[in-house]
């Protein structure tokens, strides 16, 4: 098992088109209803009116504004999945990857993905993702069966002090969208052993009315999983001081081993809870409760 603490991301180039919204200004007054995008911070945000003569009231105030959310250009780049970049058939970004050996995508809903390591202006490594997940097992599957691909992938790449990934996500004839996208280096935790427990928090809407009539909203959800991981006992200490400094701090955790490749083990969110328990003067086992985020 490895935790992936992310780098802060450094857009070099995307091929999804900029939000077409004004740029708020201070000078400017604002209808209710009216929409602007403040491109100061990153991810650039879109914001809505909730005023009218809405005046010197800064978007992200929380006076007079509404927050939409990430521009679509950016979505990817914020700290949620549900908020996905979309784009026809494509999205081509590149990012810096200086000093990180791990990429992650998360929230897919694309065919393929292909990774391209740039070095001095050379690509140095090419890696390519077929992601059906299903294979048929009958005609009848293959000729009419649904097809299922995966929604998450997290693979090395290689490491260089000065370097760059460039990410095709590819949905040819479709719209492809990427719900985040996350870069680091990982740390080895331990041994991921079987025993897992591995779920969804819902945040839909299930309401029942007085004649046993029920309303279902599908609203959406956070990833949860439970691992459990022999550690060396020799590394607990440290391993406890590096949980701890990660609180409340989004990350990913490849809870794969090197014989395993479960896309249920791969989540970006945050360290809910962790427990050490020692075992012997060898091995000592980690409970470590990830809550994936929204």
């Amino acid at each position: 098992m490895h935790i992936i603490p992310l780098k802060t991301i450094s857009l070099i180039s995307s091929n999804v088109p900029d939000s077409t919204e004004q740029e708020w200004t201070q000078e400017a007054t604002y209808s209710m209803g009216e929409k602007v995008k403040v491109t100061t911070t990153f991810p650039h945000k879109e914001y809505e009116s909730v005023l009218d003569n809405n005046t010197d009231n800064a978007p992200g105030s929380k006076i007079g504004w509404k927050e939409l959310g990430a521009t679509n250009r950016l979505a990817m780049f914020d700290t949620y999945v549900s908020s996905q970049t979309q784009n026809p058939d494509s999205i081509v970004v590149e990012i810096d990857s200086g000093k990180c050996n791990v990429l992650s995508l998360f929230r897919l809903d694309a065919k393929s993905v292909t990774l391209e390591t740039i070095y001095k202006g050379s690509v140095i490594e090419t890696q390519s993702f077929n992601l059906r997940a299903t294979r048929s097992r009958t005609f009848s599957d293959y000729a009419f069966g649904a097809v299922a691909y995966k929604r998450a992938i997290s693979t090395s790449i290689k490491i260089r002090a000065f370097s760059s990934v460039r990410i095709t996500i590819s949905k040819i004839g479709g719209i492809a969208k990427c719900g985040h996208v996350g870069v680091g280096r990982q740390e080895f935790i331990g041994k991921s052993e079987w025993g897992f427990d591995a779920g969804i928090t819902d945040f839909s809407i299930v309401d029942e009315n007085q004649w046993g009539q029920i309303y279902l909203d599908p609203g959406d959800y956070a990833d949860t999983i439970d691992f459990p991981v022999e550690v060396k006992t020799k590394a607990i200490s440290r391993l406890k001081n590096r949980l701890t400094d990660l609180r409340a701090t989004p990350i990913v955790v490849q809870g794969n081993n090197s014989d395993t490749d479960h896309e249920i083990l791969i989540v970006y969110g945050y360290i809910r809870d962790f427990r050490i328990t020692g075992k012997g003067p060898v091995n000592s086992k980690c409970s470590l409760d990830i809550r994936g985020l929204t």
